[in-house]
């Protein structure tokens, strides 16, 4: 299924967008999770950002003409819940669009969720005219995608799915990155776990994440 030839615009896109999220996140009600088993990221509580001085930002520029998104996951063992979260920017360092959401399944691992969280990531750039660089601070999504193989993985479906949406996409690179360079993908999906929505933002991002892009970006590496 290819949208519209690659020529629709970002808004126009954002329908198609919509559609998949519709089957991918959903207002599901979680019970509360114990501050004392988090999984793999803390996400109890309200929306926090980290202050901008004190993180360190080395988040790098996409080539002129590209656009690179950032995704990764939160998620708790204690409860098989994750959120992802997704943002795409482009050279200029303005924010194309970022996607927020709970996962709709009973999710069985970290791994299985951020490779939930590049699916997501994967959907956005089939919407985008541009080459695409998508960032993972995950070494096993990127060591998944570049096996063409499929076992009989309790992920394989999800692989397949990835890999499927990959062909979509014209000029696409999957890289490994520093947790510390994907600090405002972590900060989306922590802020879908404790908000629960599920949501694209066209040119935008959640409210508690407006002042960290400002500073990400600010703070860039060349």
């Amino acid at each position: 299924m290819i949208f519209g030839k690659g020529k629709e615009s970002v808004s126009a896109s954002t329908s198609f967008v919509h559609n998949y999220w519709a089957s991918f996140v959903s207002f599901h009600s979680y019970p509360e999770v114990d501050s004392k088993n988090k999984g793999k990221r803390q996400v109890a509580g309200s929306c926090s950002t980290p202050n901008p001085s004190k993180v360190q930002v080395i988040w790098q520029l996409p080539p002129l003409n590209y656009i690179k998104t950032n995704v990764d996951a939160s998620f708790v063992e204690s409860i098989s819940a994750a959120s992802v979260g997704a943002v795409a920017r482009d050279s200029s360092r303005r924010v194309i669009v970022s996607s927020h959401g709970i996962s709709l399944d009973f999710v069985k691992s970290v791994e299985e969720a951020e490779l939930r969280a590049c699916i997501a990531g994967l959907y956005i750039g089939i919407t985008l005219q541009n080459p695409i660089i998508l960032e993972t601070d995950c070494a096993f999504v990127v060591a998944t995608l570049e096996n063409e193989n499929f076992d009989r993985s309790s992920l394989v479906d999800l692989k397949k799915e990835a890999m499927s949406i990959s062909k979509l996409i014209s000029s696409l690179r999957i890289s490994k990155i520093n947790r510390s360079a994907n600090v405002m993908a972590h900060i989306i999906a922590k802020f879908s776990f404790d908000n629960r929505p599920d949501g694209i933002l066209v040119s935008g991002v959640p409210p508690c994440v407006v002042n960290f892009v400002m500073s990400d970006c600010n703070n860039y590496v060349g």
